[in-house]
């Protein structure tokens, strides 16, 4: 029985060549992509191991605190069991036009829903101490969310407080709608080392000459 042999036709050059040409693009691709994630991956994990400034002992910071704004940053991180010492003075307005809205740094006698620390003062000076866990994007709208632990604590106008967690230091008034506030607080601050049983607050310092008082600008001197 005779055998018939077919002899395979070589391929058009212009064949492979477009088959090159969509290999090399895919490849291209799938590096830009990687590079991006990277990129992505990179920019989160930096800002979650950014270092801020951190308080010093015997050293007084002060800033300004306004009421018409939700927080104030510091700029300084803390470490859980840090003893922080607080003066604040000036007055503020809850509402304004309203004379019976204006406060110091104690706030009203009396607390609504509206504000962040429910069993203290209304709009009186308090704090909060934030932990970022991690910053998820959302690939298709861009939208950041950040996973974070939060911790309030009652401040006033004098009080020496233990920083519950590690964190980020934020000063701001017990009070959630804030935009129809005026008025800006001084504040004072220091870090006391924590002592073996120390439990009770320190006595804190007078106000030293000249300290200002509500034309206190924002932001760190």
């Amino acid at each position: 029985m005779p055998l018939f042999c077919q002899k395979r036709r070589p391929e058009a050059p212009g064949h492979l060549e477009s088959d090159s040409r969509i290999l090399l693009l895919l490849w291209v691709f799938m590096v830009a992509a990687l590079l991006i994630t990277a990129d992505r991956a990179r920019a989160e994990g930096q800002e979650l191991l950014e270092t801020r400034p951190v308080l010093e002992t015997g050293r007084f910071y002060r800033i300004g605190v306004p009421s018409d704004v939700p927080w104030t940053d510091t700029r300084f991180d803390v470490k859980a069991g840090q003893r922080i010492t607080f003066q604040a003075r000036g007055g503020i307005s809850l509402q304004q036009g309203n004379p019976g809205g204006y406060c110091g740094p104690d706030g009203l006698g009396f607390s609504t829903v509206q504000q962040p620390l429910s069993d203290t003062n209304f709009g009186a000076l308090i704090g909060k101490v934030v932990l970022l866990i991690s910053v998820e994007v959302d690939e298709e709208t861009g939208e950041e969310t950040r996973n974070e632990i939060i911790e309030y604590f009652y401040i006033g106008s004098e009080q020496s407080v233990e920083m519950p967690i590690d964190g980020s230091l934020f000063l701001g008034i017990n009070e959630l709608v804030v935009a129809d506030n005026s008025g800006v607080l001084s504040v004072q601050f220091e870090l006391i080392e924590r002592g073996p049983g120390l439990t009770s607050c320190v006595s804190l310092p007078a106000f030293p000459a000249g300290f200002p008082g509500t034309g206190c600008r924002t932001g760190l001197s």
